[in-house]
């Protein structure tokens, strides 16, 4: 299942890591979501190096050696998974107790914040599909730039629901993908550790993490 971004990434200028952005917008935007057809020895090594690169920055949050076990199934396999990651038991909280706080505190050494760096907008460009950010006077809030997809109108309701939950999570990673290339003010991605993460899903693989040192690489069987 893919959308269509609104806009046209080669037309867009976002400073020095123009480039790069442009990249990812576009990398994102082509992601087939849970389709069948997985390159899980690709996801496996971006996986690690999704995991090496935020050593780099937080080893105390992101283990090593990592375990990566391969899985594939069913939508009903597929969410006994997400049950199982975000329920009251669950070991970890991958996405915000690790990826949520590495970009934070990329973000904070290198004295960048969202209120003091996102450029002013006229207000007639406000609501621009290309904007990364929507500013209200005081208030600065991310743009949700991904293309659209209609779960509802081609899965099974309990099936859409978890793949909107799913998605809603990898859409904050492509968010911190972006502001790390900001902070960084460089099309140089081969520190981002967002870049191999998000490109898991594009070999159509979907990471868990059991532990911090416990992922499962779930792919879709297409039966």
């Amino acid at each position: 299942m893919k959308g269509t971004l609104a806009f046209d990434p080669a037309t867009c200028d976002y400073g020095p890591a123009t480039t790069a952005i442009r990249q990812i917008l576009v990398e994102w935007a082509d992601i087939d979501w849970f389709e069948a057809g997985a390159d899980t020895e690709l996801a496996t090594s971006l996986l690690i190096e999704h995991n090496a690169r935020a050593r780099v920055l937080m080893a105390e949050k992101f283990a090593e050696p990592i375990r990566i076990e391969p899985r594939k199934g069913g939508w009903e396999e597929f969410r006994a998974f997400c049950t199982r990651v975000r329920g009251p038991d669950a070991k970890w909280d991958w996405k915000h107790s690790g990826l949520k706080m590495l970009s934070k505190r990329h973000s904070d050494e290198r004295g960048w914040s969202l209120k003091d760096h996102a450029p002013p907008m006229a207000v007639d460009r406000i609501l621009g599909a290309s904007n990364l950010f929507l500013r209200f006077k005081d208030i600065v809030v991310w743009h949700d730039i991904g293309p659209r997809l209609a779960f509802k109108d081609s899965l099974a309701a309990a099936d859409a629901a978890e793949a909107a939950w799913y998605r809603s999570y990898a859409a904050i990673e492509l968010t911190q993908c972006i502001e790390w290339q900001l902070v960084e003010q460089t099309s140089a991605v081969e520190s981002n550790p967002f870049v191999p993460l998000l490109r898991c899903y594009a070999a159509r693989c979907y990471p868990f993490a059991l532990a911090a040192d416990e992922f499962v690489l779930f792919e879709f069987s297409g039966q």
